[in-house]
């Protein structure tokens, strides 16, 4: 479903994220780093997914031949389904399905998927940062 704020606000992440390229004096103060933390507090938005998607695009040209491994908030579960999912063992539907964070449950995630299904260059990786909870 079209949604013209979605829109609007994948525009500006983009470009705030091209603008700060084009300051920092050379890309590799940026991609030389061992870790690129990318945050969003959206959980699901597709203008989140979309940046994440020029961030990696500008990576990949700079570093063209290193293995590129991303952590998302997710269940180390769920990066054994997307590896199932990209190697044809489970279809999109049973993907989603064992998503349990909304965020995961969305068709702006499968894009972002499917735009690296054909990558072996590039791994995933969840990581939780909950506090275990404490039943009395």
């Amino acid at each position: 479903m079209f949604n013209i704020k979605n829109l609007c606000t994948t525009a500006l992440i983009i470009c705030l994220f091209q603008n700060l390229l084009s300051q920092i004096e050379t890309k590799s103060t940026f991609f030389d780093k061992k870790i690129i933390a990318f945050g969003e507090a959206s959980h699901g938005d597709g203008a989140v997914y979309e940046a994440r998607k020029e961030l990696i695009k500008e990576y990949k040209k700079y570093k063209k031949d290193s293995t590129l491994n991303i952590l998302i908030e997710m269940p180390q579960s769920m990066c054994y389904a997307i590896k199932d999912y990209f190697s044809g063992e489970i279809d999109s539907v049973m993907l989603l399905k064992q998503a349990r964070y909304f965020g995961l449950q969305t068709t702006s995630f499968l894009d972002f998927l499917n735009t690296y299904r054909n990558d072996s260059s590039i791994k995933f990786y969840g990581i939780v940062c909950f506090p275990p909870i404490l039943r009395q």
